[in-house]
């Protein structure tokens, strides 16, 4: 049983890294043009940890938080590799 426990652990721990990491899901939601927003995301969180107890370790989803500082830091290098100003003109 407990190596059962343990392969479950790690096959969560693999999909945490690879599949369900913040940088990639941030990708889908900027290629899918705002069809799951952070809100979709805060249902998403409610649904997994409500229907079992689940502590933050045990999750494979990452969180609102976790979601906005990787938007911030893909914000920053965007801004660097491609700078655009932003202008604002009086129309009348």
């Amino acid at each position: 049983m407990e190596l059962s426990y343990q392969k479950s652990l790690s096959y969560q721990k693999l999909a945490k890294k690879n599949v369900f990491n913040p940088f990639a899901i941030l990708k889908q939601m900027d290629i899918r043009g705002g069809t799951l927003n952070y809100e979709g995301i805060t249902v998403l969180n409610d649904v997994e940890t409500a229907s079992e107890n689940v502590g933050k370790m045990g999750r494979l989803l990452p969180s609102l938080a976790s979601l906005q500082r990787v938007a911030q830091k893909l914000e920053k290098a965007g801004e660097h590799l491609c700078p655009y100003p932003v202008n604002i003109y009086k129309l009348w």
